[in-house]
């Protein structure tokens, strides 16, 4: 009998991770708006500022490992728990080297745009979150979402129920709203591991250590392009123009990123699912994979729309009158959730067939054309050239990988062996 997901498997847990992501972002949007009001355009531009410089850097202990758990999801589904114990003790090990680095490079930055102890916090929460999504890694692999809806909505929580506290006492200090998180963190990932420890066997050895290592860089590589596309313009609006410029652009852009649980939902089910029919040999994959592009873009174009319609009234609503510059940048941003859902997809067709190392090449060009283009034009176009300069990113990263996808479409009808 085959090992391979059927459709209606498939589909239920596009729906469950779709349903815990929904959950979980509108949560966390929830907590940040809650921030935001407490302290302010500029309070919240130092804090979110911090966790991008933080995010940019967290690839030096990430690894990419999340990604590759997908991939092995697909390919090598019988040997899952081995890979999830590499992942999770390179994971808890590298991070305090990291914390360690970013407390050290820290006095080389604009102190004022990113205050130390911001880092520090910032660091701590993103390396304890980071293990807790090993965890949710390893169950999207084993298309349990199911668990992922508990688990994600349940961290979700644990940090909305600190920032409460935090408001109700009228705390205006960022760092104690960070200090929460981080607890939150502690507590959601302590119950995770627990989970995947009762669910899965985690054998630890040195040879799967090694390979783990080996096989995660071009996935690392892909979450160090994809951090500084995604967090690079928040980083130098900041150092460039200062916390209140930041302050202006931070809610956009988190807007946008809660926005895009449904393509990034996708991604995690379509990785194993497409992974998995590949390895089986279907002969259909070709035609699934496009089909899923049409259909991704036309959801994305929808989405897009929609959000530069309302943008305006919906930041002032969310936000407070405050933060009304932002609705400008949250419009030009429509672009980029509208491309992000055919590039997700796309993504995932690449992962899923192995072609993992030709899409870093591509995120590469995106990353360097994202940096150059914002130093360029920041100080003359301000944060709304930087939004500008985004969608004009997603749109490289989408022109790049249908060219991949379609190479690798050839590659199918070509009697030379495919490329891993």
């Amino acid at each position: 009998m085959s090992s391979v997901p059927g459709w209606k498997r498939a589909g239920g847990n596009l729906l469950t991770l779709v349903s815990g992501s929904a959950l979980s972002r509108g949560l966390a949007a929830v907590t940040m708006i809650v921030v935001a009001r407490q302290v302010g355009p500029e309070g919240y531009g130092e804090l979110s500022s911090a966790v991008a410089v933080a995010a940019l850097a967290s690839s030096l202990f990430s690894l990419g490992l999340d990604g590759w758990l997908l991939y092995q999801g697909g390919a090598r589904p019988e040997a899952l728990g081995e890979s999830a114990a590499s992942a999770l003790l390179l994971r808890t090990a590298l991070g305090p080297v990291w914390i360690a680095g970013l407390w050290a490079v820290a006095p080389l930055l604009n102190a004022e745009a990113f205050p130390r102890l911001l880092l520090l916090l910032a660091g701590l929460a993103l390396w304890i979150e980071g293990i807790n999504q090993v965890t949710w890694s390893t169950f999207k692999a084993r298309l349990e979402n199911n668990l992922n809806l508990v688990l994600m909505t349940a961290a979700a929580l644990l940090f909305l129920s600190a920032t409460l506290v935090l408001a109700t006492r009228h705390e205006q200090a960022t760092a104690a709203y960070l200090g929460g998180r981080l607890v939150a963190a502690l507590v959601a990932t302590l119950l995770s591991v627990l989970l995947l420890s009762r669910k899965v066997n985690l054998p630890i050895a040195r040879q799967n250590l090694r390979k783990a290592f080996r096989e995660t860089l071009p996935y690392a590589a892909s979450v160090l392009f994809a951090a500084i596309y995604g967090r690079a313009d928040l980083a130098i609006v900041a150092n460039e123009l200062g916390p209140a410029a930041s302050g202006e652009y931070a809610p956009a852009l988190n807007l946008v990123s809660a926005l895009s649980l449904v393509p990034a939902a996708l991604f995690g089910v379509a990785v194993p699912f497409l992974g998995r029919r590949r390895a089986e040999g279907q002969p259909w994959l070709e035609r699934t994979a496009f089909r899923l592009i049409a259909l991704t873009a036309a959801a994305g174009v929808a989405a897009g729309s929609a959000l530069a319609a309302v943008a305006r009234p919906l930041v002032t609503i969310l936000y407070g009158q405050p933060f009304e510059a932002s609705s400008s940048s949250l419009a030009l941003l429509g672009g980029v959730l509208a491309l992000r859902f055919p590039n997700m997809a796309l993504a995932a067709i690449l992962v899923a067939v192995g072609w993992q190392k030709q899409r870093v090449v591509v995120q590469a060009l995106a990353a360097v054309s994202n940096i150059v283009l914002n130093l360029a034009i920041v100080h003359t176009a301000g944060v709304q050239g930087v939004a500008i300069v985004y969608v004009v990113t997603e749109f490289v990263l989408l022109v790049g990988c249908l060219a991949a996808a379609v190479a690798w479409a050839r590659t199918r009808h070509n009697p030379s062996p495919e490329r891993a």
